[in-house]
């Protein structure tokens, strides 16, 4: 309808052309960030999106949003808006702190690896040493 792919739609969720065919087909839930923002990109309400039950009823989580102010909707999106930054941040955090600490032990095996060659060179040196012969030989 709005001339999009299946591939742009989920290029723009930043989720795999397969989840989203999956969620597309019921095989797959989705949660309900994801939901906003499949909401989003498609421009279209979310009520819209939600399917009607047997009798004629849609979810009660988009009926009771659907209820609130729209001073109180706009809380909701910019709360669930900051729960996702702050688990992204935490979730980059947890990542950079890996690297952070696997770039340490490289850097450590490094020096350790350098201080060894340089005993190892210095004890080659020592046994190398051209033997010099006193003059008075």
């Amino acid at each position: 309808m709005r001339g999009m792919s299946l591939m742009d739609v989920a290029g723009k969720a930043h989720i795999s052309a397969a989840t989203l065919s999956r969620i597309e087909n019921n095989k797959q839930g989705l949660d309900f960030g994801l939901f906003l923002v499949l909401a989003k990109i498609l421009a279209r309400a979310p009520a819209d999106l939600v399917e009607l039950d047997d009798a004629g009823e849609s979810d009660p989580l988009v009926g009771r949003i659907a209820q609130l102010s729209t001073g109180e909707r706009t809380a909701l999106w910019q709360e669930l808006a900051e729960e996702r930054r702050n688990s992204r941040q935490k979730r980059h955090a947890r990542h950079g702190a890996s690297v952070s600490q696997q770039m340490e032990e490289l850097f450590a095996q490094f020096e350790f690896i350098r201080e060894e060659l340089e005993a190892v060179r210095a004890n080659v040196r020592r046994r190398t040493r051209p033997l010099t012969v006193s003059s008075s030989e």
